[in-house]
């Protein structure tokens, strides 16, 4: 019902690594380094903090997470879910896709991260799994069975640690140009002592 602006660089911009290394002239396409080598530092920075911190202030989409099968519930990889977008169980054939909803087949809950399957899930795996759940759990042909495409991340216009994810990004950003062979003979003097 929406549309968001998923920008390249989402955490900090040019502007804010201009400021931060106090360059008198704009970032743009005919400065060296241009506007877009900028943005390209910005987003190893942004890569950087999801990697170390394992949380993305940015929308991340997975096409295709596989997770194993738990009849009490099932947890993604990626927690700050902002999206279900499919669910589908191997049938051992192809893949069936399930249908979201409290009196459906799942549903998610936003709050502990977890999707919840209904009666009428089980009852459409093969007879040889619903004879006994907790017997043949995490087994055999249901050994990450059920297929998951989503959307998450936190919102870094809402978030209260935004500020101080914008200033980390400009910082990481400021010192891999600094310290880029390419760039190095743009700092100012005293820079380098700093």
């Amino acid at each position: 019902s929406s549309i968001f602006c998923r920008p390249y660089a989402t955490y900090a911009t040019p502007a804010d690594v201009q400021g931060q290394l106090q360059l008198t002239e704009a970032f743009g396409s005919g400065t060296t380094p241009s506007n877009t080598t900028v943005e390209d530092f910005i987003r190893g920075a942004e890569d950087k903090i999801i990697h170390v911190t394992g949380r993305s202030y940015r929308v991340e989409f997975i096409e295709s997470e596989l997770i194993d099968f738990k009849q009490f519930g099932m947890k993604m990889r990626n927690q700050d879910i902002q999206d279900i977008y499919e669910l589908a169980v191997w049938n051992g054939s192809d893949w069936d896709i399930k249908t979201e909803g409290r009196n459906q087949d799942w549903h998610f809950d936003p709050y502990t991260g977890m999707i919840y399957v209904a009666t009428i899930f089980f009852d459409a795996m093969p007879p040889t799994f619903r004879r006994s759940y907790s017997s043949r759990q995490g087994q055999g042909a249901f050994k990450r069975a059920v297929r998951v495409r989503y959307s998450y991340g936190k919102d870094i216009r809402r978030d209260p640690f935004a500020t101080e994810i914008n200033r980390i990004a400009t910082k990481q950003a400021c010192i891999d140009l600094v310290t880029d062979q390419d760039f190095n003979n743009l700092i100012p003097a005293g820079l380098d002592r700093v």
